[in-house]
Parts: C-alpha cells; sequence; structure tokens
C-alpha cells in the first residue's frame, strides 16, 4: 500500500428538531362590556300661549285725526261764519257791529276805536318799528258802542287766539276792562291797554309810556 492513509470526512451533524410554536391559551379574565350612555334631557314646559293683540283704536275723524284736525283748522272759515251771522245793526246801539280785519292767524289783536289816516299810520310805524310786524300781519276790530258789540268783537278775537291782545284808547279800555299799563284778561286772553294812536299825534310826550306797553307787548308775541 501507499504510505499515506485516506482520512474519511466527518460525518454532517444531525438537524434539530423545529422549535414549537407557542399559543398562548385564551384569558379566562372576561373583558367587560361597557354600557351604551344615553343622556335623558329635562323635559321643558310648553310655551304659554301668546295673548290676543289688541284691537286697533278706531281712526279719528279726518285726514289726521281729531288733535291735528283742531290744529289744521282754518280761524277764517270761523270768522266767516261769525261775519255772516252778524246783523245789519246792533239790537242794543243800531250801529254796524264791528268787523275785524287783518290776519286771521295773527299773533296780535289790536281793540281800538275807528283810526284816522294819521293815527292808522302811527299804528303801522308803532308795530313795524316795536313788535316787528306790518298791520296785515295783526288783527285789529273796533270795541263797539255798548255791551252787545262788544261782544262781537271778543268772539271773533276768541276765534283768531293772538298770543296777546293790546287795548288802545280809553273807550275801549273801558268796554273790555282792561287795565291801563297792565296786564288783564279780554277774550280769556293776556290784554293790555295803552293810549289810542289819536292819543300820541295829538300828545307827542305820551310816545315814551306807550313804547314801554309796546315793549311789554313784543315779549309776549
Amino acid at each position: 500500500g501507499s504510505p499515506h492513509a485516506t482520512t474519511s470526512p466527518a460525518p454532517l451533524p444531525a438537524p434539530r428538531p423545529p422549535t414549537p410554536t407557542l399559543t398562548p391559551a385564551p384569558s379566562a379574565v372576561a373583558t367587560p362590556r361597557v354600557a351604551s350612555f344615553t343622556p335623558t334631557l329635562p323635559t321643558v314646559p310648553a310655551a304659554p300661549p301668546m295673548p290676543a293683540p289688541a284691537a286697533a283704536p278706531a281712526p279719528a275723524a279726518g285726514l289726521f285725526g281729531g288733535k291735528w284736525a283742531a290744529v289744521l283748522k282754518d280761524p277764517a272759515d270761523d270768522l266767516r261764519a261769525i261775519w255772516n251771522a252778524l246783523p245789519a245793526t246792533c239790537p242794543t246801539c243800531n250801529a254796524p257791529p264791528p268787523r275785524g280785519e287783518g290776519s286771521a292767524r295773527a299773533r296780535l289783536a289790536v281793540v281800538a276805536t275807528t283810526l284816522s289816516g294819521e293815527s292808522d299810520a302811527m299804528l303801522q310805524r308803532m308795530l313795524v318799528h316795536v313788535l316787528a310786524m306790518e298791520r296785515a300781519d295783526a288783527f285789529v276790530i273796533a270795541p263797539g258802542a255798548c255791551a252787545a258789540c262788544a261782544e262781537f268783537a271778543r268772539k271773533q278775537v276768541a276765534v283768531v287766539q293772538p298770543r296777546a291782545v293790546l287795548v288802545m284808547g280809553e273807550a275801549a279800555a273801558r268796554v273790555t276792562r282792561v287795565p291801563y299799563g297792565k296786564w288783564g284778561r279780554w277774550a280769556d286772553l293776556d290784554a293790555l291797554a295803552t293810549h289810542h294812536p289819536d292819543a300820541i299825534v295829538a300828545k307827542p310826550e305820551l310816545k315814551a309810556p306807550v313804547f314801554e306797553h309796546l315793549k311789554e307787548v313784543a315779549r309776549r308775541v
């Protein structure tokens, strides 16, 4: 034989057995069940029934109602009604009853006996320079010669409703009973008496006290 001995290969290791797969046993503890939650809402009481609406007031007569109808009423209509009812002559003194002239919405009424041309011009100047108004803006009327005529005049001035009444002259002051240089009442209105324009024309020295009286009247109108 050969001097070199033949060596056999080492045997392969035997394969390992497979590792067993461990499956956990089911838990003996049961999973708790969560109960469902449904909140209970409080019961809301039903709203009380709405009261029936109040009946609307009946509309007043006229387009603007009674209050505005009185404001919008034209006093000239009432004046014409009084004039149409005046007799041709006063049943007491047989004189023509007084009939006013000027504005039916005047702020000032002037009560004076008949004005001459010169005294009428004097009145115009006094009204313009002291009261800042034209004669046509005032309501001018004679007081009449008796109590019946004075009543005719009073009714007309009461319809006009001026802010003040200027009584001029002794005759007008006597019929209306308005004090000279002081405030009184006539036709349920504030009234003040002063000198007649004729007296001022005859006695210019009377202009000073009349001017003071007119300033008093100007504060009212």
